[in-house]
């Protein structure tokens, strides 16, 4: 058990890398997803192959590759929409606490 809590702590204490506002985090977020989906129209305009951030190749030659970088794609953009709706509830929840400061 004492294994547990240890790695329970390592995970929360390296879980802040660093610490952005809400609307930086919303553009890098938006940033990144465009850059990507940008970066794979090129590759796959110019050749067949395309690779992701992680090393896999994705071959639109067969049904297989394109299914693969339709769910990739889809794992990009929640990725995006998961930033994006964190971003909107933190401002929110800022708005709120300037509101009852603010009384």
């Amino acid at each position: 058990m004492p294994e547990l809590r240890g790695y329970a702590e390592f995970i929360n204490s390296n879980s802040m890398i660093i610490t952005v506002d809400f609307a930086y985090a919303n553009y890098s977020a938006k940033a990144d997803f465009f850059n990507e989906l940008n970066r794979i129209m090129v590759t796959s305009a110019t050749d067949n192959k395309v690779v992701s951030r992680t090393g896999a190749i994705f071959d639109l030659d067969t049904l297989a590759g394109t299914v693969s970088l339709q769910l990739y794609m889809q794992q990009v953009e929640t990725a995006y929409q998961v930033v994006d709706h964190l971003s909107q509830l933190g401002v929110n929840q800022e708005k709120q606490m300037w509101k009852l400061g603010g009384n």
